[in-house]
């Protein structure tokens, strides 16, 4: 889908993104009851407010005296908004564009938020010691006091029954003991274990609703019972990606082993290149510490073969480096860092022993340089090539050289009937049509590439390898015939990885009835809900149509009066804001600033703003 600016229309509705899993429920703030009568007024039952349901302009937001500028991006320009929508400036779909690709190099503060994360599990810790287990467990799932932005906690015996987790009761009284991730390890026990023999200061990783979520946890004992005490968050980056992956695969190599299953099995599902372990650019390999290939996600030929005496760029034998500093280290992992193919590459290793004492490593890497900037930069060189040399000397430099590669960055080239001309990482498909080509969401990618770009250089997004990609487009004229060069990238960091999925959101909106989009919002299954994010919908009266999973309360209920910290109605804001087009709004809750983008969308003849966010 084309990142662009659409005008508010008379009718609103507002899609967005916010947390899952359990985390905190906005009804804190507001709760309201709704009742609509035929004239199209809805009524707010608790507020007393009446709504109606054409509004010809943007609401007035409150005028509380508190002139805190936690909402950053309220304006007087919002709130004096003119009596009917207008179109925004023609330079404001570029200006959200740049927004995006300077906050997409921007990298979460892990320090500050696990920081956050040992200061919340310490407090219910020491509460739990004075208070015992019945007030403890019952202050924590409904105290706002144990909830500190998106952080809340939870708490498990030792036999893996859940008797805590933050505002999600489901759980409560489960024994989550066999509970496995997507990569097969399991996650309580691996909880448990770390909270009782901590063998990394308390600190562990694992896959929970389709992200890496990390934790900090605690034992206590309260009479002849031990608990096991924690609260974690989703960094959603890049490098905590590649951790987990090699981490689950070391765990499935460890359970396997102990299993009897055979070393060849499980590097056999590692190396997968369409398996479980790969997530867009991310993909393991594995080799025994002779140098020998066991698994490679990217280059399966590569199995088989030697690679002890691989050298980067600059001289550096990078697995004899890996291997070297496995065998010092007692446990745990090691990050190695190299060039390759231009850029700069991180990689995380760990070591696994088989059956008969053989030593492997599993690794997993990638390029923290190659951002959007990047991707810009190396289609208009691309761009500038193919200009000045033609078609045919271009398609061999982008397709046979490394000159127009930059880490996992490559330059593609099709004709405007889908022809692959050129393509730098995967030359196998040059000369065959991509014109029926689909993403993992079964979306025509190449046939919108082209459609997309008849307006000029756009972004385009879509699925590929179990992952969210955007990819950069621009049209070429050579002569009189005309070509597209593209480049894509997967998401490095959590803005990405927000913002991207609110795009998910505005093609599933935009290609299905609003009750099937609504259903798959408020599923915890479902591709929108990623880790802390979800989807929701509110629309221009404030009412909601689904609020993530865990808040199916919210539905049917006017938040218009729903005030941040501050004491802000964010929702106003966020309806006003959005009149003008796509943009990002900051507001404040439970203590903590929260980044969300949002972006106008027609549907049914009206508009629906589409949008993402999370908890700084």
């Amino acid at each position: 889908m084309k990142t662009e600016l659409r005008h508010i229309g008379l009718f609103v509705a507002i899609i967005g993104v916010g947390l899952c899993a359990g985390h905190t429920k906005l009804y804190r703030f507001f709760s309201t009851n709704i009742a609509c009568n035929g004239t199209e007024t809805c009524i707010d039952t608790e507020a007393e407010v009446i709504v109606n349901n054409t509004p010809d302009k943007p609401l007035p937001e409150n005028n509380d005296d508190d002139k805190s500028d936690a909402l950053t991006t309220e304006t007087e320009e919002e709130t004096k908004a003119p009596d009917a929508p207008t179109a925004a400036p023609a330079d404001y779909s570029k200006s959200i564009n740049s927004e995006i690709a300077d906050l997409s190099t921007e990298q979460f503060d892990d320090k500050s938020k696990s920081a956050s994360v040992v200061k919340l599990v310490d407090k219910g810790v020491e509460f739990l010691k004075k208070n015992g287990t019945v007030k403890a467990f019952h202050t924590f799932a409904s105290n706002k006091d144990f909830v500190v932005g998106e952080l809340y906690l939870f708490v498990f015996d030792t036999q893996g029954v859940c008797l805590c987790h933050g505002q999600d009761n489901s759980l409560i009284w489960k024994n989550l003991w066999d509970l496995k991730s997507i990569y097969g390890d399991l996650i309580v026990q691996q909880i448990i274990r770390e909270g009782l023999t901590p063998s990394n200061n308390g600190w562990t990783s694992y896959e929970w609703r389709g992200a890496t979520k990390v934790s900090y946890v605690k034992q206590v004992t309260q009479g002849d019972k031990i608990y096991i005490v924690g609260a974690g968050y989703y960094p959603h980056s890049k490098s905590s990606s590649v951790q987990n992956l090699v981490k689950s695969a070391v765990e499935l190599f460890n359970f396997s082993i102990k299993n009897k299953q055979s070393p060849t099995e499980v590097f056999s599902a590692m190396g997968y290149p369409l398996g479980r372990f790969i997530q867009g650019d991310l993909y393991l390999y594995a080799l025994s510490f002779d140098g020998v290939h066991v698994a490679h996600g990217d280059i399966p030929g590569l199995i088989g073969t030697n690679g002890l005496n691989y050298r980067d760029a600059n001289g550096k034998l990078v697995n004899q480096e890996i291997i070297k500093r496995l065998k010092e280290k007692a446990s745990g992992g090691i990050w190695v860092e190299y060039m390759s193919k231009n850029a700069p590459k991180k990689t995380y290793a760990q070591k696994v022993v088989d059956e008969t004492g053989k030593e492997y490593f599993i690794a997993c890497g990638f390029y923290p340089t190659a951002n959007r900037r990047k991707v810009v930069e190396l289609v208009k060189r691309g761009y500038q090539y193919m200009k000045g040399n033609g078609k045919t000397q271009a398609a061999k430099m982008f397709s046979r050289t490394n000159d127009f590669l930059y880490g996992d960055l490559c330059l593609a080239v099709y004709d405007l009937k889908g022809l692959c001309i050129a393509h730098g990482c995967n030359p196998d498909i040059v000369g065959t049509s991509r014109w029926d080509a689909q993403d993992d969401a079964g979306e025509y990618y190449v046939r919108e590439m082209i459609n997309e770009s008849q307006n000029g250089p756009t972004w385009i997004d879509y699925k590929s390898r179990n992952s969210f990609k955007a990819t950069y487009v621009e049209r070429i004229s050579l002569g009189t015939d005309e070509y597209i060069i593209s480049c894509g990238i997967f998401p490095l960091s959590k803005f990405e990885k927000m913002y991207l999925l609110a795009r998910s959101g505005i093609d599933y909106l935009k290609n299905n009835q609003e009750e099937k989009a609504y259903e798959s919002f408020v599923d915890p299954s479902s591709k929108f809900c990623r880790g802390d994010l979800f989807v929701f919908a509110i629309d221009s009266n404030g009412v909601c149509f689904s609020y993530g999973p865990e808040q199916r309360d919210l539905i049917w209920r006017n938040l218009l009066s729903m005030k941040d910290d501050t004491g802000k109605q964010f929702v106003k804001t966020i309806i006003n804001h959005t009149s003008r087009g796509a943009g990002t709004i900051t507001y404040t809750l439970h203590g903590m600033k929260y980044l969300m983008y949002a972006e106008p969308v027609q549907k049914n003849d009206s508009t629906v703003i589409v949008g993402s966010g999370y908890f700084l």
